[in-house]
């Protein structure tokens, strides 16, 4: 065999002989640095102290500080800076001699600061920026109120409204013309019992205020046909102004007025003139919502019994339900359907009644 080629076959198992160690070293380093990247990417002080802990003694802790300084450096880049400090102090904590890892610490805790100082610097930027928008919100709030007006619609929503549409948001009118007034007449001192038919007229306003709402309410009704012929004709108003305490509720009225009830009576083809007039306190309970239609209650009390010797005592009372039918752009068209009743106590315990039942339509303003 040539002495060349016996050179080359010792030298290569020399060669392999003495790396055979190197390669089961990389081996064994290659599962710490598996360890390691597990701590790292759990974010775990414990699993990369227990790693370290446990080697820090091995020929090749070097190569594992190194590694582990090398992962660091990347959480640094990431800007991942409170999980780099721990890790560098453990990395210390294992080998007080490292002064690379000291030097590293220093630069850690100066990025970790400058990011923090950067993080504040930004927020108060965003903090000013954000009161900024709100002053500007608040100056255009200011300029939409100074012009507009704002109003609350049926759904409680608040909403703003210039123009012809201000008098929409900030008043309410209704005119109810009653053209069917079937009333019953009931006078037991003259012992009388009639059935008589009119028309009559209702209307409200009301004017609302931040606090309160102002109104008045006025109401007439004639009479001119009884189916006795024992009351042929009677005449009843009244007219009352009325307030509304809206942190209260903006639905209960307080009514002070001036009533009268006028009328002829027939006995014995005699004619006698029945007339009261009288101021009136009242409360009513007005435009609470059923579905689509709206209830209105009222109840009073005539203060001008005091003034008459044959009457002890006068009150009324009145319930209507109103019924939409059409809403246009401005005004609302209803059906209404309502009772009225007034009662007179007499002396001797006699008593005068005048009821009603009244059937007709309604125009209203709408109110956006």
């Amino acid at each position: 065999m040539n002495k060349k080629i016996v050179r080359m076959i010792f030298t290569s198992l020399f060669i392999l002989f003495i790396t055979m160690p190197a390669f089961s070293v990389e081996e064994y380093v290659i599962e710490i640095y598996k360890e390691i990247d597990s701590a790292f990417q759990n974010k775990s002080e414990t699993e990369l102290d227990v790693v370290l802990a446990e080697n820090n003694s091995d020929k090749y802790y070097s190569l594992m500080e190194n590694y582990t300084e090398k992962q660091i450096r990347r959480l640094v880049i990431n800007n991942d800076f409170e999980f780099a400090l721990a890790a560098i102090i453990i990395v210390i904590e294992n080998n007080l001699d490292n002064e690379g890892a000291v030097v590293m610490y220093d630069n850690i805790s100066k990025a970790y600061e400058d990011q923090q100082n950067y993080e504040i610097e930004q927020e108060q930027k965003r903090q000013l920026e954000l009161a900024r928008i709100e002053r500007e919100k608040e100056k255009q709030r200011a300029g939409v109120e100074r012009e507009y007006v704002s109003a609350r619609t049926a759904s409680g929503e608040t909403v703003y409204v210039s123009g012809k549409e201000t008098k929409l948001a900030k008043y309410r009118t209704k005119g109810t013309f009653g053209l069917l007034d079937i009333g019953h007449y009931l006078n037991s001192s003259y012992d009388i019992s009639s059935v008589n038919y009119g028309v009559s007229l209702d209307f409200l306003y009301e004017y609302q205020l931040d606090d309160i709402s102002l109104g008045a309410d006025a109401f007439g009704v004639i009479k001119f046909l009884d189916f006795s012929n024992s009351a042929p004709l009677s005449m009843s108003f009244e007219i009352a102004p009325k307030i509304a305490f809206n942190s209260f509720s903006k639905n209960f009225f307080l009514k002070l007025g001036f009533a009268g009830d006028m009328g002829t009576l027939k006995i014995n083809d005699e004619r006698i003139e029945r007339r009261f007039m009288s101021p009136y306190l009242g409360v009513k309970i007005e435009n609470i919502m059923l579905g689509n239609a709206a209830f209105d209650f009222e109840a009073d009390w005539l203060a001008g019994h005091l003034f008459y010797d044959d009457i002890n005592f006068a009150a009324g009372a009145t319930a209507n339900i109103c019924v939409l039918f059409a809403e246009l752009e401005k005004i609302k068209l209803n059906f209404n359907f309502g009772l009225r009743d007034r009662v007179y106590i007499l002396s001797e315990g006699k008593i005068e009644n005048r009821a009603s039942l009244v059937i007709g339509f309604g125009v209203e303003n709408v109110i956006r």
